[in-house]
């Protein structure tokens, strides 16, 4: 992750614009980057997401929510209909 794509992570959670240049990304890879080569890396974003989680569960699944992701952490676009009904059975019908 770089500082712009963090920008976007930021985006689809939150809603907010932000730049490389905020306070927050700063202070992101300043305490996540750990080999400080301006890139959060996947071991990286996965301790800050597991601290968070322990922290601030409501606003991680809130996040998580917003990326189109499940409280049971299934992606929407990966979930297929999990009954099946007849067409007699519907409503509708």
């Amino acid at each position: 992750m770089t500082p712009e794509t963090c920008c976007l992570f930021i985006k689809g959670a939150t809603g907010e614009s932000c730049v490389p240049s905020d306070e927050r990304i700063k202070t992101h890879f300043e305490l996540y980057d750990s080999n400080k080569d301006g890139l959060i890396e996947r071991s990286e974003f996965l301790a800050f997401y597991e601290l968070k989680s322990r922290t601030n569960e409501n606003v991680v699944r809130e996040n998580l929510k917003h990326h189109n992701v499940r409280y049971d952490l299934k992606k929407l676009s990966e979930v297929k209909e999990e009954e099946s009904f007849e067409a007699q059975d519907m409503p509708r019908f």
